[in-house]
């Protein structure tokens, strides 16, 4: 008898996701002014397998997202720390629910320690 992983049901993830991104306004202003960039970011947390390493994947979808919200958006009105934190808490809320489970953060992208 195999062990697989259940599939996930990603048309009830859309929904879930596009039900979250309705309940923020800032949220639905990056969809309205990013929305390539926002929907490239949903589908590869949508699209992810659970035993992938979270602290990697979170980094990685943090870095994509860097142009979209934050001090270096390509849009003014997305500038702010109230958009960077809303994307950040989106990320981990999508990574939550394609059941990626935690990891700690990798030694390797800890500073050293002084002697």
């Amino acid at each position: 008898m195999s062990t697989r992983t259940p599939k996930k049901n990603t048309a009830l993830l859309r929904i879930q996701t596009m039900a979250y991104i309705n309940k923020s306004q800032q949220l639905k202003q990056i969809k309205r002014l990013e929305d390539r960039s926002f929907a490239g970011i949903i589908e590869a947390a949508i699209n992810l397998e659970p035993e992938e390493n979270r602290w990697r994947i979170y980094e990685a979808l943090k870095k994509q997202s860097s142009t979209m919200v934050g001090m270096n958006a390509r849009y003014a009105e997305l500038r702010t720390k109230e958009h960077y934190q809303v994307m950040v808490d989106f990320i981990d809320w999508m990574l939550d629910k394609a059941q990626v489970p935690e990891v700690e953060a990798p030694d390797d992208d800890l500073p050293d320690e002084e002697e």
